[in-house]
């Protein structure tokens, strides 16, 4: 490490690159369409959309008249709500420039926006802060330079531009509060045309872009190539990262809200989408054949998934390359220009193809697209410390979640009744006699049941006969193993960014307190799944708690450290309530408490409206935790439906359903 006039830790990262060639394809995404605008003006008359990272608002700037709000077809800077209503017209009187760089930037909660535009009566473009309702707009530039290329944190502290005191010349990047006080330069280039954009993580921390050759202010020398810089906004690290391109152009560099992650593009032949950590480490190309003119890219929060434009559609790719997910697919027309909200569930684009059936004339128009949340899977390995790459389709199943829930015309969830055990898959078990000791209600018997190709039951063993499930069973329990000699269990991580918590009480296990506890069943609240509530049991608080529930201590035991976690991850096992995790993340390792065999009991409710489930349900369902006693926490299997004849209708529609209203089982699993 260096010190150089104020920045500490100036490194250089390339040109090492890991070539990340054929990504999975995960297939088309069920995506829903919502198309925000709808104009008789041909051509491009829209401009980049931006999204807030809650999804609750869009911006993009356009020449139509929304909401008689524009007559005069001017370019407008437009926010609306992301179902399309609330329309506002942000600085009516002001002039907006029409670039690829003029993207709209939200807080967190939607509740103010940054924008650049030309004031009336100025001849220079400046950076703005305003209320998203139009209200209070404040210049946090000075009018006495050009600025433009805006991006504002998402905790809405910070805002970085451009700025540059002619039209060529040296070009700075600025950084500076919100309010528009405390600003700071940060870069200086000797080319006009690098420093375009940047973009800001949610706590105005660190900031990335794009620039050509050297830098004046870090002093960077090097050859006249295209890199991409990450400086921390207080000047205490610069870390410039070099793909090796040549003269090749960089374009539109994005870091995640949380810092951790930085993805651009590149105009090579083909061209080629590039990710890398932060810190410069892991550089590599994720996609090639991506065309950065389509937009550049946008991250989710976490820094897990990335949307671009490729051959006239929009994808979104998991950043480690496990696999990408096509949004759109209109041949013959272009979808561009996408950005992603922070949870990964919502795409503003602009598209000229007729997705809604709204755009018969083939206009460019702006849409929302609103893709199903996947979730990530739960264990690397069966065994403490292993990766054996497992996935939902390969891990050892002990426990499915049962389809039939009912007996006698009664709903009984929870409660086994009903006297067998239906699979995702369409198969069935039927109850035999329970031999004495063996506390499974339901199994095959001598006979295998199998799932994918995978043995579905409990390690085999002389006194024990196979077993598929319990009669009633609400969640998924997955084989995990316990090391006898450093009694650490087998890692479990979360599934998807959120918060994390414990509960005291599983719903629909109260008479099973002294199992079903604060010791060993974890909450995750998921970003983007907000009517969905993630459980995991049988969880160890600490090595030296496993297996002995009521041990003396356990209840206030010192947490276990994580050497070096990820970005995003937690630092001690066990989690604390209220902390946030990135999806990925080392939350929790398997313990023996409430169970023979250690195993992961991982279960999935979906949040609806009590009033919307049979009558003889609603008690059995209720949320705990809700205050308005009107919402029922339902249990859902995460592999959906997906029977091996092909047809069937899921039991679980007839056990919820109430006149139009049934829980569906979808697949929420990421490949």
């Amino acid at each position: 490490m260096t010190r150089q006039q104020g920045y500490l830790g100036a490194r250089l990262i390339g040109p090492v690159i890991a070539m990340l060639c054929c990504v999975p394809v995960e297939g088309q995404s069920s995506a829903v369409f919502l198309q925000l605008t709808n104009t008789t003006l041909s051509g491009s008359n829209h401009f980049p959309p931006g999204i807030s990272k809650d999804g609750a608002k869009v911006a993009f700037l356009s020449r139509t008249n929304l909401s008689a709000l524009n007559p005069l077809g001017d370019l407008a800077l437009y926010v609306m709500n992301a179902d399309g209503t609330g329309v506002v017209r942000i600085a009516s009187t002001y002039t907006f420039g029409a670039n690829s760089e003029v993207r709209p930037s939200f807080t967190l909660d939607a509740t103010k926006i940054a924008f650049d535009a030309r004031p009336p009566g100025s001849t220079r473009f400046g950076v703005f802060v305003a209320n998203s309702d139009g209200t209070a707009i404040t210049q946090v530039s000075p009018g006495t330079r050009n600025a433009g290329s805006v991006s504002m944190s998402s905790d809405g502290s910070t805002v970085v531009y451009a700025a540059w005191p002619d039209f060529f010349g040296t070009k700075q990047l600025y950084a500076v509060n919100s309010d528009g006080t405390g600003e700071r330069l940060l870069v200086e280039g000797n080319d006009f045309f690098t420093l375009s954009s940047s973009s800001i993580s949610g706590n105005g921390s660190r900031m990335t872009f794009p620039f050509l050759g050297t830098l004046l202010m870090p002093p960077t020398p090097g050859p006249l190539t295209w890199k991409v810089g990450v400086i921390n906004t207080d000047r205490s690290s610069f870390i410039t990262i070099d793909p090796n391109l040549g003269g090749v152009a960089v374009f539109l560099p994005a870091i995640s809200d949380n810092g951790a992650k930085v993805a651009f593009s590149a105009f090579t032949s083909p061209a080629r989408l590039y990710v890398a950590n932060a810190d410069g480490s892991n550089l590599g190309v994720l996609i090639t054949g991506h065309d950065p003119a389509q937009g550049g890219v946008s991250l989710t929060a976490d820094g897990s998934r990335v949307v671009y434009g490729l051959g006239g559609n929009v994808f979104t790719a998991r950043t480690d390359a496990s696999g990408v997910q096509q949004v759109t697919n209109n041949p013959g027309f272009l979808s561009y220009a996408p950005k992603i909200n922070g949870a990964g569930t919502a795409i503003v684009f602009i598209s000229n193809a007729n997705l809604t059936g709204q755009n018969p004339d083939g206009n460019d128009e702006v849409f929302l697209a609103t893709v199903e949340p996947r979730l990530l899977f739960p264990l690397k390995g069966t065994r403490p410390g292993s990766n054996e790459n497992l996935s939902a389709d390969s891990a050892p199943i002990t426990s499915v979640f049962d389809h039939s829930m009912r007996a006698d015309g009664q709903y009984r969830i929870y409660e086994p009744k009903d006297g067998q055990v239906v699979a995702y898959t369409d198969e069935n078990a039927v109850k035999r006699q329970r031999p004495a000791n063996f506390w499974q209600d339901c199994y095959k018997g001598d006979q295998d049941f199998v799932i994918n190709g995978m043995y579905v039951g409990a390690v085999p063993r002389p006194d024990r006969p196979k077993y598929l499930c319990y009669d009633g069973h609400p969640g998924i329990d997955y084989r995990a193993v316990i090391d006898e000699k450093s009694d650490l269990g087998t890692e479990v991580y979360s599934t998807a960014s959120g918060t994390i918590r414990y509960p005291r009480q599983m719903v629909g296990f109260s008479d099973k307190a002294d199992v079903y506890n604060t010791f060993h069943v974890l909450e995750l609240v998921p970003d983007g799944l907000t009517d969905y509530r993630i459980y995991y049991l049988h969880l160890s608080t600490h090595p030296s708690c496993i297996g002995a529930l009521r041990k003396s201590g356990c209840l206030n035991h010192s947490p276990e450290p994580i050497p070096n976690p990820a970005a995003g991850c937690p630092t001690v096992l066990p989690v604390p309530e209220g902390d946030r995790v990135s999806a990925g993340c080392l939350i929790a390792r398997s313990g023996r408490a409430g169970t023979q065999d250690p195993h992961l009991h991982f279960e999935v409710h979906k949040i609806v409206p009590l009033a919307q489930l049979p009558p003889g349900m609603r008690a059995l369902v209720q949320c705990r935790h809700d205050p308005t006693n009107t919402k029922g926490c339902v249990p859902v299997d995460p592999y959906g439906w997906q029977p091996l004849s092909g047809v069937g209708r899921d039991p679980y529609e007839e056990i919820t359903r109430f006149g139009n209203n049934f829980v569906a089982n979808v697949r929420l699993w990421s490949p």
